[in-house]
Order: structure tokens, then C-alpha cells, then sequence
């Protein structure tokens, strides 16, 4: 039997980090009826650090950075970008923060035109022509979030498309485990402030916001194996797989509605990256 490739193991990775995701999108939300979505965010990296330094040595591996500038803009990035879609859950729903965090492959593509080097050919422009589209009816469906949600949860998407570009850099020189301890680290850090509202944790919420780490965990951890082996525009597109998922279970869980304009925005921004998949296939 032929041996599977390292690129469907890393795209089955992906597969897995979306659906990890999604299973922490809900759990967030449920969350912020009791908290902030910084103070969950705060919470979830508190849990996350531990729990990544214990496995690092239980499975004996060496606790070194190699390429400590890189390592620190993943950090810095990803971290940013965890932080503010914790928040946009918490300002608006888990599904449309999840919708507009998964417009990251737009920057993805941005990031690396004006920042790596990479070259846009005319697929890719109609991609971004149809996926800045959708979010501009998104932004104007008249939702009862308000705007600062939509701001989150854009700025999500900003922070983790530059970040994807530090993570797969990072990756080819560390551990899955190191790579993601820097985003964990910024994170925790970020949200520091918020950390008074402890006051008010209570055992079972204490419990629940534990497993919001430990799922997020298991999303990021398949996620920084997964690029390690996948080309970052075609990962982030599998990752997109989290949407239907997400909104799916929010509608059942939450009865979170969604006005037309959302949905005729939500179709261009999948039209969208569905062009910029097409394009890399061919």
C-alpha cells in the first residue's frame, strides 16, 4: 500500500484544526454571556501554556527557538489575531465572527504581495474583488451586533493573514508545539488586563472556560502541523471549512439569525475563495 503523502496529512490536519475550531467558536460564545471575550481569551492561553510546556516534555523534545525574530511576529500576529476573534464572538455572534475571521486567506494573499514577495496574477485579484465584496454587505446588513464586532473581527483576519506567512517560515525550524507557545505567550500577555474579572469565576464556569483551552489547543496544534506541509493560501482555504459549522450549529444552539445582506455576503466571500482555490489547482 502506498504511503501516505506529508500534503494529505497536513490537509487532513487542517481538516481536523477547523473542526476544533468551531466546537471553541461555540463554546466562546457561550462563555461571553458570563465573561469578556478578553477575559476568556486570557483564560484559554493561561490553560493552553501549561498544558503545551507538559507536553514538550513528555515527549522529550528540546525547548529551543531557532529563528527568534520570525518566532516573535508569529507571536505577535497570531496572538493579536486570537485575541481579537475572541472578542468579536463576544461583541456579536459566533458565526458571523467566524465568517469574517475566515476572510483571512484574502490577507494571506495581500500579506504576501506586499510583504513576502509573492506574485498576484489576475485569479487572485478577482478573489479579493469578490471576498472584499462580501464583507462590505456584511458590514451593511443592518445587524443588531453593531459595528465594533464586525471591526474584531476583521482585524481577526488582518493579524492571521500576516501571521500564517511567520507560522509556516517558523515552522520549517521548530517544533509545532514552540511555534505555537509564541502566539500563547503575546496572547496571555495581551489580555492580562482583564484578568480582575476572576472575581466573579465560578468552579463549573472555571471547568468550561478549561475545555475552551483545551479544544482551541488541539485546533492550533493541527493547524501549525498542517502548514507545515501545505502551501498557506490552499491551508487557509481548507480551514474555511469551519464556517458552515459554525454557523450551522449557532443558528440550532443560539438561534443566531442571519439578515439577506449577510448571506449574499457570506456566498461572495465563499465564491471568492473558491476562485482563489481553482487558481492554485491550476
Amino acid at each position: 500500500m502506498k504511503a501516505e503523502s506529508p500534503a494529505c496529512r497536513g490537509e487532513a490536519a487542517l481538516f481536523g484544526s477547523a473542526f476544533f475550531f468551531s466546537l471553541t467558536a461555540l463554546a466562546v460564545k457561550s462563555a461571553a454571556s458570563y465573561f469578556s471575550g478578553a477575559f476568556v481569551a486570557f483564560i484559554r492561553f493561561g490553560v493552553e501554556i501549561p498544558l503545551a510546556l507538559g507536553i514538550l516534555l513528555l515527549l522529550k523534545k528540546e525547548m529551543k527557538v531557532r529563528d527568534m525574530k520570525t518566532w516573535l511576529w508569529r507571536g505577535f500576529f497570531g496572538g493579536g489575531s486570537m485575541v481579537f476573534y475572541f472578542v468579536a464572538i463576544g461583541l456579536s455572534s459566533s458565526g458571523r465572527a467566524t465568517l469574517l475571521f475566515n476572510t483571512y486567506p484574502f490577507f494571506v494573499a495581500l500579506a504576501g504581495a506586499f510583504f513576502f514577495g509573492k506574485r498576484m496574477n489576475p485569479g487572485h485579484w478577482a478573489s479579493l474583488l469578490l471576498c472584499g465584496s462580501g464583507v462590505w454587505f456584511v458590514f451593511h446588513d443592518q445587524s443588531p451586533y453593531g459595528l465594533w464586532g464586525d471591526v474584531f473581527g476583521l482585524l481577526s483576519a488582518l493579524f492571521a493573514g500576516i501571521s500564517i506567512h511567520f507560522l509556516q517560515r517558523s515552522r520549517e525550524k521548530n517544533n509545532t508545539i514552540i511555534v505555537y507557545l509564541s502566539a500563547a505567550v503575546f496572547g496571555f500577555v495581551l489580555t492580562a488586563p482583564s484578568a480582575g474579572e476572576t472575581v466573579a469565576l465560578t468552579f463549573p464556569l472555571a471547568g468550561f472556560l478549561m475545555v475552551v483551552g483545551i479544544l482551541s489547543l488541539a485546533g492550533q496544534l493541527l493547524m501549525s502541523y498542517g502548514f507545515k506541509y501545505v502551501h498557506p493560501t490552499r491551508g487557509s482555504i481548507i480551514a474555511y471549512s469551519s464556517l458552515p459549522l459554525t454557523m450551522g450549529a449557532s443558528f440550532l444552539l443560539f438561534q443566531e439569525k442571519y439578515h439577506p445582506l449577510f448571506l449574499w455576503g457570506t456566498a461572495l466571500i465563499v465564491a471568492g475563495l473558491i476562485v482563489n482555490l481553482r487558481n492554485k489547482k491550476k
